[in-house]
């Protein structure tokens, strides 16, 4: 069975408590503007195999603590430039 959503402008969506959606296929989100997240609470996101981000442009991680990273091999930082040993 198939369910089609079409909205030609505005759309938005209040939710009191908790919002769940399951898929036990795929999923994918289409934003051809700006995304935009507000959260007031943590993110936890958790993957059973390879994750992927990419970006055409530049990525940028900002921290007002620490940053912390771990991994049971190793970090592999490539780049195109030649690095510059300070």
């Amino acid at each position: 069975m198939n369910k089609t959503d079409t909205v030609t402008m505005n759309h938005s969506e209040s939710i009191g408590m908790i919002k769940t959606s399951s898929v036990i296929g795929d999923s994918q989100v289409f934003i051809t503007g700006k995304l935009t997240e507000f959260i007031e609470g943590d993110v936890h996101s958790e993957v059973k195999q390879e994750r992927n981000e990419i970006s055409r442009k530049e990525m940028n991680f900002s921290t007002e603590e620490n940053f912390t990273s771990h991994t049971k091999s190793s970090i592999h930082m490539n780049s195109g430039e030649k690095g510059h040993n300070h």
